[in-house]
This record gives structure tokens, C-alpha cells and sequence, in this order.
């Protein structure tokens, strides 16, 4: 009988203990599991609390991972729309800013960090925007005219994830100038061949219906030709611009002498001016210019032909190469009717005339200083251009060290 009660209470005992065992390793695995088990060291259990222990583990460290890897492809996204030459802001249900690239803050003059949380029409509080986003009609783009230098923004709103706004902006301003630029253009060009072909269907028309005798037939068809001529000239000046815009670089292995392209002008100059101008060639130095050869002697030609235009009978050109400093400089010197000083900024723009009557006459087509700007870029040089009215100008075509190379 008391061997049975002490096995009794023994079984008691052991049954309290291993429950009091059981007690204190299920609140160690609990505290665990509570403080952070990703970050506490885990607790040393046995039999089944530790088998639990361990799966524990391996969950959290699989999910730790699977948050990690998310987290990478979240960076990667973000980093992906920072670097973006789009600008991208994240607006709350309230139209504050979540987040924003830094296209965005530059754009709109934002703080990426001090903005955040404040309110979009707080900071952009342009009329034609704020009625934008408050309208919640979103399917057209919206463009913005801002700050002084007058820069044209395209944005766009977009509704997600049940009231929150993702606001796209681009920076449109090259575009529309470049837009504007091409519609002056064609403006521009029509106007050029308008009077040509008017000309020429006037006079088309007049010998159609009109008796004339062979004198006034031969005149006219004369003018029918100078028309002819001004327009195919027009053309082949439009073909070379075209050419030069969407050609590749010049070489900087190709050389051509100095000598031969003041060769090249001396004889064009010389026909063109039928002994009528006095003009001098002369080199004060001999190099070779890497480029593009027919681009090389067009644009030094061109500022020698309209030398001869633009200067009456009798009057002096002076075509010269140099060495300043390195540069290369080919300098054309006239005695003719010079340029009021606040023309000479324009000259290189496109149909730009100070005289449309007087360039005409002469054959102009208002494009050729356009061609050697065009040229001289792409050469990495420039054109500097020095004149004073009724006495004459001075066009330097300068080329850069780089490309000259000093055979004296």
C-alpha cells in the first residue's frame, strides 16, 4: 500500500514537473517570439519546443529573405524612376506628396525631403493646375507654361490604388521651341518659293495670251530663267542644310591643305566678280584642317562669294589663312557697304536678310551664312564677324587646334 502511494505521488511530481518543464520552455519560446525572433538569440529548448524553435527559425528566415528580395526589386525600381528624365511624384488621398524623383523637385523647384507630406497645390499653385487636379478628369495632359524663362511642361495625372495619384511631368520646352523652329521653317521656305513661281506663272501666262515680239519673248524668258535658277538655288541650299543636320561627324583623320581651299575660293571669287574687284589670296601660314573637304571649301567660299556680292565694282577683297594661337583662320576682308551693328547677331539665321531686295538681286537665298554656322559647328569652330556700316566687313572662319596641324 505505501509503495503504491509513493509511485502515485512520484507520477505527480513527475507529471507537475515536466508540466512546469513544459510551462517554462513554451513562455521562453513565446518572449522569443514576442521581442523580435529575427534579431534574439533563440532559446535553448529541447524535445518537441525546440523542433518548434527550429521550424520557427527557418520560417522566418525564408520570409526575411523573400522580404529582402522585394525590398532589392523595390530599390531597383526606385532607383530605375530617380535616374528618369521624367519627372515622377506619388500623391496620397489628400493630394500630398508621398515621394518624388529628383527630375520632379528640380522641375517644380521641390525639396525632396522638407515637401514631403505637403500638399501638391501648396507648392504648385499655378490656376490652370489646380483646376486640373481638383476636376478629376485626367484622361488629357496638361501643359504648363512656367517661371521666367517661360519653360513648357507636359504632365499628366493618373489615379491608383484606390484614390492615390501618380503625376508624370517632362520638361517639353526643346520640343516646342524645335516645333516652332520647323513651322517658322515651312513658313518660311513657301514664302522663299511663293514669288519665284508667281513670277513665273505671270510671265508663263503673258506669253500664253499675249502677242509679243521676239525682244520681249526673249526678255522674258531670260527673267523666267533668273526665276528658274533662284529656286533651284534655293533648293540645293535647303538639300545642303538638310545634309549637314543629319550627317555624321567630319573625320579627324582626313586632311585637307590650307593652300588648296584658297585655291578653290580665289577661283570662284574671280569668276563670280568678272574682273570688276580688285582681290588678293594670300597665306600667312600653311597648315592641313581635318574635316570634311567639300564641307571645308563651301563654307569658306561662301563667305568670299557674298564678299563680292555685297561689295560694288572697284572695291577690294582680301581672302587670307592664319595662324593665331593654334587656330586656324580663314579671313575674308571686303570694302563694301558693311553691316548696322545690330544685324550682325541674326546673320546666321536662317532667310535672315538685311536687305531682301538687295539680296535678291544678287542671288541670295538667305541661307548661306546659315550653311557655314552649320559647318563651323560641326568642325568644332566658330564665325566671328566684324563690321562697321558704309566701310566694310571682316568674316573670320576660326577652327580649333585640334584640327589644324602646322606644316611650315
Amino acid at each position: 500500500m505505501i509503495y503504491s502511494l509513493i509511485i502515485v505521488i512520484c507520477l505527480v511530481v513527475f507529471i507537475f514537473a515536466g508540466a512546469f518543464f513544459a510551462k517554462k520552455q513554451y513562455e521562453q519560446l513565446i518572449l522569443w517570439l514576442r521581442r523580435d525572433a529575427t534579431r534574439e538569440e533563440k532559446p535553448h529548448l529541447t524535445g518537441r519546443w525546440k523542433e518548434i524553435t527550429d521550424y520557427v527559425e527557418r520560417l522566418l528566415k525564408q520570409r526575411n529573405q523573400e522580404n529582402q528580395h522585394t525590398i532589392d526589386q523595390l530599390n531597383k525600381l526606385l532607383g530605375a524612376i530617380q535616374v528618369s528624365p521624367n519627372g515622377v511624384l506619388l500623391l496620397d488621398k489628400d493630394h500630398k506628396i508621398e515621394w518624388c524623383n529628383d527630375t520632379a523637385a528640380k522641375l517644380f523647384h521641390l525639396d525632396r525631403e522638407l515637401d514631403k507630406q505637403q500638399y501638391i497645390t501648396n507648392l504648385i499653385r499655378m490656376p490652370e493646375f489646380v483646376d486640373y487636379i481638383e476636376s478629376q478628369q485626367y484622361q488629357q495632359p496638361l501643359k504648363l507654361t512656367q517661371g521666367i524663362d517661360e519653360k513648357k511642361l507636359m504632365l499628366q495625372l493618373h489615379p491608383y490604388d484606390e484614390g492615390r495619384l501618380l503625376l508624370l511631368v517632362n520638361d517639353i520646352t526643346q520640343i516646342e521651341r524645335i516645333e516652332k523652329m520647323r513651322r517658322n521653317f515651312v513658313a518660311d521656305v513657301s514664302h522663299e518659293i511663293r514669288t519665284p513661281l508667281a513670277v513665273l506663272n505671270g510671265f508663263i501666262e503673258t506669253m500664253q495670251n499675249l502677242p509679243l515680239s521676239e525682244e520681249e519673248r526673249s526678255r522674258y524668258l531670260d527673267l523666267m530663267y533668273q526665276q528658274g535658277r533662284r529656286m533651284q538655288s534655293l533648293v540645293s541650299d535647303l538639300l545642303t542644310l538638310a545634309r549637314l543636320e543629319d550627317s555624321t561627324p567630319p573625320p579627324m583623320d582626313q586632311w585637307i591643305a590650307s593652300d588648296a581651299i584658297l585655291d578653290h575660293t580665289k577661283n570662284t571669287v574671280q569668276e563670280l566678280s568678272a574682273g570688276h574687284h580688285t582681290i588678293t589670296i594670300h597665306a600667312d601660314a600653311k597648315a592641313l584642317i581635318a574635316g570634311n573637304e567639300s564641307e571645308l571649301i563651301s563654307a569658306v567660299a561662301n563667305i568670299a562669294v557674298n564678299a563680292v556680292r555685297y561689295t560694288k565694282e572697284g572695291g577690294c577683297i582680301e581672302i587670307s589663312f592664319l595662324l593665331v594661337d593654334g587656330e586656324g583662320v580663314f579671313r575674308v576682308k571686303d570694302t563694301g557697304q558693311g553691316i548696322p551693328a545690330q544685324h550682325i547677331k541674326n546673320l546666321t539665321q536662317r532667310f535672315y536678310r538685311i536687305d531682301k531686295s538687295r539680296s535678291r538681286e544678287t542671288g541670295g537665298t538667305g541661307l548661306g551664312l546659315s550653311i557655314v554656322k552649320h559647318v563651323l559647328s560641326r568642325h568644332g569652330g566658330h564665325l566671328d564677324i566684324e563690321s562697321v556700316e558704309g566701310k566694310g566687313s571682316i568674316f573670320s572662319l576660326l577652327f580649333p587646334s585640334q584640327r589644324i596641324k602646322n606644316i611650315n
